[in-house]
């Protein structure tokens, strides 16, 4: 069997897969034998269920330095830091494919949803839990932070509504940097 060959039927399986059943759904062994090789070789080429994913979606971020650059920061800057990950994907080569994905998330949201949770929202919850936030309040200010993000991204990327498309990039990353942290700081 070729090795390209391979992968792309890895890639065709999981797409599929990740489509019907979601993230959690899906495992590596019903991707292998729908794309009819041995498991073994989708941790060979994508290392683990998360790269795969990343690969099926063409995510141009690897979790890990956005997981890096979320802990690292200042938490007084962890609002802009998180609309700037955020943006910058969406302003990045990949930006038809991200399309796509959100545009596929209005019908299934749940392959995006729990990937963006992973690499966005989990790092943010964490942050929030070194502070002594209780759970409740956690994620109400997530849940707050994640409105702000969404309406952007609806109205500058999927609408295309020209107030919002015509906004500098770093205005906007300084701007709703700036609201995104209120609501991680309980301010609003």
């Amino acid at each position: 069997m070729e090795k390209s060959s391979a992968r792309n039927r890895i890639l065709a399986s999981a797409g599929a897969l990740f489509a019907a059943h979601g993230y959690r759904g899906t495992t590596l062994r019903a991707v292998a034998a729908g794309a009819g090789c041995d498991v073994a070789l989708i941790p060979h080429y994508f290392g683990n269920k998360e790269g795969l994913f990343r690969a099926v979606i063409q995510f141009p971020e690897d979790p890990g330095e956005v997981h890096s650059v979320l802990a690292s920061v200042p938490f007084d800057e962890l609002g802009p830091a998180l609309v700037g990950e955020i943006i910058g994907l969406w302003e990045s080569p990949v930006a038809d494919q991200l399309l796509a994905m959100a545009r596929g998330a209005l019908e299934d949201p749940a392959p995006f949803s729990e990937y963006l949770t992973s690499v966005l929202w989990e790092p943010v919850r964490a942050r929030l839990r070194e502070k002594d936030i209780d759970r409740t309040e956690t994620e109400r200010r997530i849940a707050f932070s994640q409105t702000q993000l969404a309406g952007i991204i609806v109205t500058r990327y999927l609408l295309c509504l020209p107030g919002a498309r015509e906004l500098p990039t770093a205005e906007l990353v300084d701007s709703l940097g700036a609201v995104v942290q209120g609501f991680l700081d309980g301010r609003n």
